[in-house]
C-alpha cells in the first residue's frame, strides 16, 4: 500500500514540474546570419573634399612655421654642422611646401567639376607625390629638428595619408559607375580583333610595361 502511494506521489510531482521547466526555458531567438560579402563603403565627395581642406590648410601652417635654419639647436646638431646637410634639408622642406600649396587650388578644381574623375585622380597623384617627399621631411624633422615641429608634422603626414586613401577609393568609387561593366577601350578591341585574325603562334610573347618609380623634384 506504501509502495502505491509512494509511486503516485513521485507521478504527480513529475506530472506538475514538467510544464513549469517548459515555461521557464523559452526558445533562443536564432542570431542573425552574417552577411557573406561586405559592400565597399561609399565615400561622400563633400565629406572627402572638406577633409581634404582642412588637413591641406593645417599642413600649410605647420610648413610655414618650420625653420631649418634653426634647427642647430635640435637633438642632434652633429649631423647640421655640415652645411650640405642642412641644405639638403632646406631643400626638401622647401618642395614639400610648394607642393602642399598647391593641393589647395586642386581640391577647389574637384568641387568646381563636381567631383570629376579626372580632378580627382590629379590631386590623387599631386597629393602622393607630396607624401613622399613630407615621409622625408618628417624623418629628417625626428632626427634633427626640433620635437614639437616632428608632432605636429607626423600629424599632418598621418592625415594627408589619410586623405590620400579616401581619394583612392573614390576614384575607384567614380570610375565605375562610369564604366560598371569595365569594357575594352575601341582601340584595344581593334586591336585584339586583329590579333585574331592573324595566324596563331605555338607561344606568344607577353610583354608588360614596366611602372616608373615616381621622381621627387624639389623646389630648386
Amino acid at each position: 500500500m506504501r509502495a502505491t502511494l509512494a509511486a503516485m506521489l513521485v507521478l504527480s510531482l513529475g506530472l506538475a514540474a514538467a510544464p513549469q521547466s517548459h515555461e521557464s526555458s523559452p526558445p533562443a531567438t536564432p542570431a542573425p546570419a552574417a552577411s557573406s560579402s561586405s559592400a565597399p563603403a561609399h565615400v561622400d565627395l563633400n565629406t572627402m573634399l572638406k577633409d581634404a581642406d582642412n588637413t591641406i590648410s593645417s599642413t600649410n601652417t605647420d610648413l610655414a612655421n618650420l625653420h631649418v635654419e634653426k634647427w642647430a639647436a635640435g637633438w642632434k646638431t652633429a649631423w647640421m654642422k655640415k652645411s650640405s646637410h642642412k641644405q639638403q634639408a632646406g631643400q626638401t622642406a622647401d618642395s614639400v611646401k610648394q607642393l602642399a600649396s598647391g593641393l589647395g587650388p586642386m581640391v577647389a578644381d574637384v568641387r568646381a567639376t563636381h567631383g570629376s574623375v579626372g580632378s580627382a585622380f590629379k590631386l590623387y597623384n599631386n597629393m602622393t607625390l607630396a607624401c613622399e617627399n613630407m615621409d622625408a621631411l618628417v624623418e629628417a624633422t625626428h632626427s634633427y629638428g626640433k620635437k614639437e615641429d616632428y608632432n605636429k608634422l607626423s600629424a599632418d603626414y598621418t592625415n594627408l595619408l589619410r586623405v590620400r586613401a579616401n581619394l583612392s577609393s573614390y576614384v575607384e568609387q567614380r570610375a565605375a559607375m562610369v564604366d560598371p561593366h569595365g569594357s575594352v577601350p575601341a582601340t584595344s578591341m581593334n586591336a585584339s580583333t586583329a590579333r585574331k585574325e592573324e595566324p596563331h603562334t605555338a607561344k606568344e610573347k607577353k610583354v608588360y610595361a614596366r611602372r616608373k618609380k615616381p621622381v621627387l623634384r624639389s623646389s630648386n
